[in-house]
């Protein structure tokens, strides 16, 4: 017994030393990248400081799904269609007319009718002034213009400011699988397993002007194209941008509509 017991736990020594053996040999990848950007006069601006966060697949997506969740009500209202909304506004507008203008017809008929009767006292007076302030309505060639106006300012507003809250949504990291911030030339390095599945790369950075300007790389690893073995983050695939690198892609959010006047 004794020796059987010996056995078992040299068995389950082996095997415990197996394991740890398999997982120090798990293969792993290493990933370089340089943020900066280029301004007008072809300067490079290198941004240190900036967080790196390393997202698998289900992570990426989820923090989409959280971005545009959290700037759902903006995007309704650059997506509005705003000639459909006008022209119902219009249409209302002109039944209320209708309206207003039979009902004045009424009320002088019914004046009429008193006049003849001599009837000279308090209904009469009250229908002579809903007549007056009828007739101020009708005169008014305000077909709903304004609140069209209104519309259509509200719907550049949000057209014009999504962008900005998607990225300041998204710049909110969640779950994620490694951290690190880019050093004072904007490299970073981040190494982790290479299991073969799908990561992406979020970068958040900032550069103090008159006010702070924030900047968001969201990409997959996969479609980026190396430069001397580093990933480059720059103006050209900027999550503004659109590239198509990008995990998600802002233009095909509003692209139903074409951009406000």
């Amino acid at each position: 017994m004794k020796h059987l017991g010996l056995l078992a736990a040299f068995v389950l020594c082996s095997a415990v030393i197996g394991l740890v053996a398999c997982a120090r040999h798990v293969p792993q990848t290493t990933t370089e990248g340089q943020v900066f950007l280029v301004l007008k006069s072809g300067e490079a601006v290198k941004l240190a400081l900036a967080s790196v966060y390393l997202l698998d697949e289900t992570q990426a997506l989820n923090q989409a799904k959280k971005a545009l969740a959290a700037t759902a009500d903006t995007l309704r209202t650059a997506r509005a269609d705003v000639d459909r909304d006008a022209e119902a506004i219009r249409r209302d507008r002109a039944e209320s007319l209708r309206t207003r203008s039979d009902q004045r017809d009424k009320l002088l008929e019914e004046i009429e009718a008193m006049k003849q009767r001599g009837d000279f006292g308090p209904a009469y007076i009250v229908k002579t002034r809903q007549v007056a302030k009828i007739e101020d309505e009708l005169a008014d060639d305000d077909v709903g213009d304004a609140t069209i106006t209104k519309l259509r300012e509200r719907q550049r507003d949000a057209y014009l400011r999504y962008p900005d809250e998607f990225v300041a949504a998204l710049a909110d990291a969640g779950d994620h699988m490694l951290f690190t911030r880019t050093d004072a030339d904007g490299g970073f390095k981040l190494s982790f397993p290479d299991d073969g599945k799908r990561k992406a790369l979020l970068i958040v950075a900032e550069r103090q002007l008159e006010k702070v300007e924030q900047y968001v790389w969201f990409v997959w690893i996969d479609k980026m194209a190396s430069d001397a073995g580093k990933l480059l983050f720059a103006n050209h695939n900027d999550l503004r941008r659109g590239s198509a690198e990008n995990v998600v892609n802002l233009s095909t959010y509003l692209a139903t509509v074409p951009p406000p006047k």
